[in-house]
């Protein structure tokens, strides 16, 4: 369905910007209450012109009421113009917090900010400018084992924030988001996602899809892989082709637990104001 919204509305021209940063699905990625999460990942971007890296570590943290919160510190690597270039990538931190439903933590709010600490040359995977993003998740299930998550974002451009920028500032920019996916036996899973991204006052429309898999195993760690394609203008020059999406995580609970509940040891004393003997005897 996206794809042939894309189609229908694509423009013959686009001079908008669009910059090829991470989905809320990713940035906010749901997480244990009282959990810390360490995650570090790799992406490869490719396209007819150009082709780039994002290397990434973020921590991410929860609280029991359910609010998140995580830093990432990006690393990228691009050939656009002719060249090859690294350097860091910007700042990005990002909040969730969970609301009020029937049922609990189904939907989220979320937002994320970039602090400009990025080259400009390392366009279009960052561009030394500050943005702020404010999005929507929904964390869905069907039957037993099946998932399906969506965001809606607005993105906006932080104009006197960090170092002055040469040109107009950036259009606002819409995205939505959703991944829909099924769990499967030995901790496996395998999932669809896509996208359609838009900014404000501007031509240009862009699609994206892909599949992946995921794996989790004992200690809290989980591998997740994911190929993604893209659809948009073809006279569009920062035009994003494909991909590849790798991330290595490992979570860790640091709720301390209920030894109230715990089992009385055999062979030691019971908890005091409980008698010695059987507990039904009078």
């Amino acid at each position: 369905m996206f794809l042939l919204l894309a189609v229908a509305l694509a423009p013959g021209t686009a001079p908008a910007r669009l910059l090829i940063l991470e989905s809320p699905l990713e940035s906010l990625a749901p997480i244990d209450v009282e959990s810390r999460r360490l995650e570090f990942g790799t992406e490869y971007f490719g396209a007819y012109r150009w082709a780039g890296q994002r290397h990434l570590i973020r921590y991410t943290g929860s609280r029991a009421n359910g609010i998140s919160w995580s830093l990432a510190l990006p690393w990228l690597y691009s050939t656009y113009a002719n060249g090859g270039r690294g350097g860091r990538d910007n700042l990005h931190v990002s909040a969730g917090l969970p609301v009020p439903t029937g049922e609990a933590r189904r939907l989220r709010l979320g937002s994320d900010l970039w602090l400009p600490f990025a080259s400009n040359s390392l366009y279009p995977l960052a561009q030394r400018r500050a943005f702020a993003r404010v999005s929507l998740l929904a964390d869905l299930g069907g039957r037993e084992h099946f998932f399906l998550r969506s965001s809606l974002a607005y993105r906006v451009e932080l104009e006197g924030l960090g170092p002055e920028t040469e040109g107009d500032s950036w259009s606002d920019h819409y995205s939505l988001d959703l991944r829909m996916g099924h769990g499967l036996a030995g901790g496996w899973r395998v999932f669809l996602a896509s996208a359609l991204d838009w900014p404000k006052e501007e031509e240009l429309l862009w699609w994206r899809g892909g599949a992946g898999f995921g794996l989790d195993w004992s200690g809290g760690w989980s591998l997740e892989m994911a190929v993604e394609f893209a659809h948009g203008d073809e006279a569009y020059p920062d035009r994003l082709d494909h991909a590849l999406r790798l991330r290595l995580r490992r979570e860790i609970s640091v709720a301390e637990p209920d030894e109230s509940a715990a089992p009385h040891p055999m062979g030691s004393e019971p908890p005091p104001g409980l008698p010695a003997g059987d507990p039904e005897s009078p």
